[in-house]
C-alpha cells in the first residue's frame, strides 16, 4: 500500500524438508565421476538423502551455482570446491578405521580443535558427489540432511493454507458432495486501483488445458536440458526448428523447478523470451513466445518423460483504465498497456489472481480463476469517476490499495468514503481497503488543549534512517479537531534555532514566512462538523532542503469552555509511511487507520506476521482505530501481511525480468487476500449485499490467542476463509432432520438374510441418503447418494441369528 499524501517419515527414515521430494535426486544420475559405486536405487535415495542436499547436489552436478537454488540461504550448503555440507546419521558411532574409509571416498567429516565434531552418531562434514553416492548406498546411513537450517517455503505458498484458502479448491476438497465444484473465484471481478499492472507476467494468463503438449528428450538422458530439449509443437516427435525449450527461473535455480519456473518455446532460438506489442499482438496466447506449465503427474517437481505441457492462453485482465483516460480491452488492444514502472500493482494483483489453482505452482493467488479490471490510480485520481468506470464493466470486489492521511478529515465524509459506504450497504458490491501502516511511524500526535492551554509537540527530521534532510523539501501537516469555527485552536511554529514563535493565525492568511521558509495554510471544515488546517513547509528558494527541525504549539483559544482533542498528522515529500519526518513527543497509534479506509462500512484488513517473529502477531505498522471522530469498530480482519508475502514483481520495461518475484508486505499486501476471499464467498453465495459478506467475513475470523475481540487493533481476528463458507452454509442449508425408521426396526426377527429391503420415510428437505448398516449399535456408512426411500440387499453378507443396526 503505497502513500498518497497529496492526493514425513518413511520406515523410520525421516525426511525433513517435506518442501522438496526425495525423487528429485533423479536429476542426478549419470554422474561422470570415474570410479563411482553402483548407482543408488530409487528407494535407498528417498529412504535417506534430504531434499535441499539432492537440490544442491544436481546443482554441482551440472557445474551451476546454488546460491538461490531453494532459498538465498542456499550458499551455506556448499564450499568453494562445490562440496556440499551434511549432516549424517549414522546408525552407530563410527570407528576410526570406518572414518578413514569415508574419507578415502571424498567424505571430509569436520573437525573442531579437539577432533571430529560428531554428536553421538551425527556427524558433519563435507561430501562430494561421489561420495554421497557412497553414503546413500552405505548399510551404515540412516538419513543424511542439509547441515544448516534454511526454510524454502514461499510465503505467499504459505499464507494461502493459513487462510485456507485451498481447502476447497479442487483436489484439497475433503467432502465433495458438501462443496459442489471448485471455488477459485469464477464469475467474479475485482477492480483494483492501484499503481498498474505489468500485463505481461505470467501470472496473469490461464492455462490453456485444450491442447497438451509433450516434450522431446534430444539426447535421452531423462534430465531436462535447456537450449537442447524441445516442445512437440506439430505432434511429429522430431525436434524441429523453432521447437526449442528454455526456462525462465524467478529464484535464478539452476535445475528447473516445476513449481516456479517457467519453461518457454524460444522460437528463435535468441536465448531470451520474446513477448509485447513489436512482435505480438492481442490474439497471442501469453502475449508473446509460448510459456508453459507441468504437468507434475510424479510430483518430483521436475519434467520427467512422459509429463504434459500446457500453454498459457488468455489473459485474466479484462480492462485497465491507463493515463489520459485511454483504455486497453482485452482481445483488442491490451498489449498495448503502458508497463506498471511502480510496481505495487502487480504484486497486489498476482495476491488476487496469480497463476493457475492446478499443476502445483507454489505462488497461486487466493482466487485465480476471478478476472480484473485495472485502474491506475496516479494517472486516474478522480476516485468517484473511477468506481463509476469499474461498475459499469461489471466490477463487484472493489480493493482500494492507497492509503493518506494529510489532506483527509479521516472521519467518514469524502465522497469516495460516502459511495463505498452505500455501496456496501444498499447492493452487492463490495469494498475492500487496507487499514495503512501508519502505526509505530510517530507520524500521529494528539494533545488536550482547554483555555490558553497549550502543548509544544516537536517535528523531526532524522538524520539517518529513511530520508536524509538534503532529501525533504516540503512537509506536509495537518491539524484536525472537532466542532466547525478555526479559531477554537491557535497554531505557531518555531524553527529549530529561531527563538520566537510565529503565529500562523489569522484565518485569511494563505502564507506566513517563519525563518527562513514559507508556510503555505488553508483551512477548512467537513461535513460532518470537523476543521482541518492543512499547512505546507517550503524553502524560499525552489528546490532547496527543508531540512531544519521544528517545534509546533498547539493552544486553545481563550473563549474554549471545555477541553477539546487536536489530531496531528505529518508527511513528507520524500517518503510514504515512515523513515522521514514525524513527531517527537505526544504521539499515538490510536486513530493511525488511514482515508479511505476510515468509510463508515467498508472492508478493513489490517495486516498480521506469518512468518517472522512472534508468528500470529500483528505487523507493528498495522492501523488502528478508533477514527479521530470517535467512531469504533471500523477494523474487520487481519491478513497476512508483514513482508511475508512473495509475489509478482514488475519487468519495469526490461525484456529479461518477465518472471521475476519479490517479497512484498503491509497491509497492501493483506487487503488482496481478504478482497480475494470475498471474491470467493460471492462464488458460493451469489449475488449478496455487501455487508453480508462482510459478516461472514468477520464471523469467520480466528481469535486464538487473542482476547476482548473485536477490538481497536485486530477487528475480529484473522482471516479464515473456510471457517467464513462454513458459517454460510449453516445459514443457507439448515441441518436436515434424520428419517424416521419404518421397517424393519432395528433387532428385528424373521428376516431372510438373503432378502432384506429397508424403508424409511422421506425427510423434508433431503434430496439424498446415506444408508448406515450392521451388526453394531453405531454401524458405519454403507452406501452414500440414494435418491429413494428404499433399499434392497440384493446380494448379501449378512450372518443368520444377527441383530443388525441402521
Amino acid at each position: 500500500m503505497q502513500a498518497f499524501p497529496f492526493s514425513g517419515e518413511t520406515g523410520g527414515k525421516a525426511v525433513s524438508f517435506r518442501f522438496l521430494m526425495a525423487s528429485l535426486f533423479l536429476a542426478l544420475l549419470p554422474l561422470p565421476v570415474a570410479g563411482q559405486p553402483t548407482q543408488p536405487t530409487q528407494y535407498q535415495i528417498q529412504k535417506k538423502v534430504d531434499g535441499v542436499v539432492q537440490s544442491v547436489a544436481a546443482a554441482i552436478h551440472h557445474d551451476k551455482a546454488v546460491e538461490v537454488i531453494v532459498h538465498e540461504r542456499a550458499s551455506i550448503l556448499k564450499d568453494a570446491q562445490n562440496r556440499i555440507n551434511v549432516t549424517i546419521h549414522f546408525a552407530r558411532e563410527l570407528t576410526d578405521a570406518e572414518v578413514s574409509d569415508f574419507e578415502a571416498q571424498g567424505i571430509e567429516f569436520m573437525r573442531l580443535t579437539t577432533g571430529i565434531s560428531n554428536f553421538d552418531r551425527f556427524y558433519p562434514a563435507w561430501v562430494t558427489l561421489h561420495g554421497l553416492n557412497v553414503l546413500v548406498l552405505s548399510p551404515l546411513v540412516e538419513f543424511i540432511e542439509p547441515g544448516a537450517s534454511i526454510s524454502a517455503e514461499s510465503p505467499l505458498n504459505l499464507s494461502r493454507p493459513e487462510i485456507q484458502a485451498d481447502i476447497r479448491q479442487g483436489s484439497f476438497v475433503p467432502d465433495a458432495s458438501f462443496w459442489p465444484g471448485l471455488n477459485r473465484g469464477q464469475g467474479q471481478t475485482i477492480a483494483v486501483f492501484d499503481t498498474g499492472i505489468d500485463v505481461f507476467h505470467p501470472d496473469f494468463f490461464s492455462v490453456d488445458t485444450s491442447t497438451a503438449y509433450d516434450w522431446i528428450d534430444v539426447n535421452g538422458n531423462e534430465f531436462f536440458e535447456p537450449g537442447v530439449d524441445c516442445v512437440d509443437l506439430n505432434a511429429n516427435g522430431v525436434c524441429d526448428p523453432g521447437e526449442i525449450l528454455r526456462y525462465s527461473s524467478p529464484l535464478d535455480s539452476p535445475i528447473y523447478d516445476t513449481r516456479t519456473d517457467w519453461l518457454y518455446n524460444d522460437a528463435n532460438d535468441d536465448g531470451q523470451r520474446n513477448f509485447g506489442p513489436a512482435a505480438f499482438n492481442d490474439a497471442t496466447p501469453g502475449f508473446g513466445e509460448m510459456v508453459f506449465v507441468v504437468d507434475d503427474t510424479n510430483g518430483n517437481f521436475r519434467l520427467d518423460p512422459g509429463e504434459k505441457l500446457y500453454a498459457l492462453g488468455q489473459s485474466k485482465v479484462r480492462r485497465v483504465l491507463g493515463p489520459d483516460d485511454e483504455e486497453y480491452v482485452r482481445g483488442v488492444n491490451l498489449i498495448d498497456t503502458p508497463v506498471d514502472s511502480n510496481g505495487h500493482g502487480t504484486s497486489v494483483a498476482s495476491i488476487l489472481v496469480g497463476q493457475d489453482a492446478d499443476f502445483r505452482r507454489l505462488y497461486t493467488g487466493i482466487a485465480p480463476d476471478a478476472e480484473l479490471l485495472v485502474i491506475d490510480r496516479y494517472a486516474n485520481n478522480n476516485h468517484i469517476v473511477t468506481l463509476v468506470w469499474a461498475r459499469d464493466h461489471g466490477a463487484n470486489i472493489f480493493l482500494w490499495e492507497f492509503g493518506g492521511w494529510v489532506w483527509h478529515f479521516l472521519d467518514g465524509s469524502s465522497a469516495l468514503e460516502q459511495a463505498k459506504t452505500q455501496n456496501m450497504n444498499a447492493s452487492d458490491l463490495i469494498h475492500v481497503t487496507p487499514n495503512g501502516n501508519l502505526a509505530g511511524s510517530n507520524r500521529v500526535a494528539r494533545v488536550e488543549v482547554g483555555a490558553s492551554q497549550q502543548a509544544d509537540v516537536p517535528l523531526t527530521i532524522p538524520d539517518t534512517i529513511g530520508a536524509q534532510p538534503a532529501d525533504v523539501t516540503r512537509l506536509t501537516l495537518s491539524i484536525n479537531w472537532p466542532g466547525n469555527n478555526l479559531a477554537d485552536v491557535e497554531l505557531l511554529l518555531r524553527e529549530d534555532g529561531e527563538s520566537n514563535f510565529v503565529n500562523l493565525n489569522p484565518i485569511g492568511q494563505t502564507n506566513v514566512t517563519v525563518g527562513n521558509h514559507r508556510v503555505w495554510r488553508s483551512g477548512s471544515h467537513s461535513p460532518r462538523n470537523r476543521t482541518r488546517v492543512d499547512l505546507s513547509i517550503v524553502n524560499d528558494e525552489d528546490g532547496e532542503a527543508v531540512a531544519n527541525n521544528w517545534t509546533l504549539r498547539v493552544r486553545g483559544a481563550n473563549f474554549l469552555t471545555e477541553e477539546i482533542t487536536v489530531h496531528l498528522f505529518c508527511s513528507d515529500n520524500a517518503t510514504t509511511w515512515s523513515g522521514g519526518v514525524f513527531w517527537g513527543n505526544f504521539t499515538t497509534d490510536e486513530g493511525t487507520i488511514t482515508w479511505p479506509a476510515t468509510a463508515d462500512r467498508t472492508i478493513n484488513v489490517g495486516s498480521y506476521r506469518t512468518r517472522q517473529t512472534p508468528v500470529g502477531a500483528l505487523s507493528l505498522s498495522s492501523g488502528r482505530g478508533p477514527r479521530i471522530d470517535g467512531a469504533t469498530g471500523l477494523l474487520d480482519v487481519a491478513a497476512p501481511g508483514n513482508f511475508d508475502v512473495i509475489c509478482a514483481e514488475t519487468s519495469g520495461g526490461q525484456q529479461a525480468q518477465w518472471a521475476r518475484t519479490r517479497n512484498f508486505g503491509g497491509t497492501s499486501a493483506a487487503a488482496p487476500h481478504v478482497a480475494a476471499a470475498a471474491a470467493l464467498l460471492r462464488q458460493a453465495a451469489g449475488p449478496t449485499p455487501g455487508f453480508e459478506i462482510q459478516d461472514l467475513i468477520n464471523q469467520g475470523a480466528d481469535s486464538t490467542g487473542l482476547e476482548g475481540l473485536p477490538d481497536e487493533d485486530w477487528g475480529h481476528g484473522r482471516l479464515r476463509i473456510d471457517d467464513s463458507y462454513q458459517i454460510f452454509f449453516d445459514a443457507a442449508c439448515p441441518p436436515i432432520q434424520a428419517p424416521t425408521y419404518v421397517s424393519p426396526e432395528n433387532l428385528a426377527t424373521g428376516l431372510d438374510p438373503e432378502d432384506i429391503t429397508v424403508n424409511w420415510n422421506p425427510s423434508s428437505g433431503a434430496q439424498v441418503y446415506d444408508l448406515y448398516w450392521g451388526p453394531n449399535p453405531e454401524p458405519p456408512l454403507y452406501l452414500s447418494g440414494l435418491t429413494g426411500t428404499q433399499f434392497t440387499f440384493i446380494t448379501t453378507l449378512h450372518e443368520p441369528n444377527t441383530h443388525y443396526f441402521w
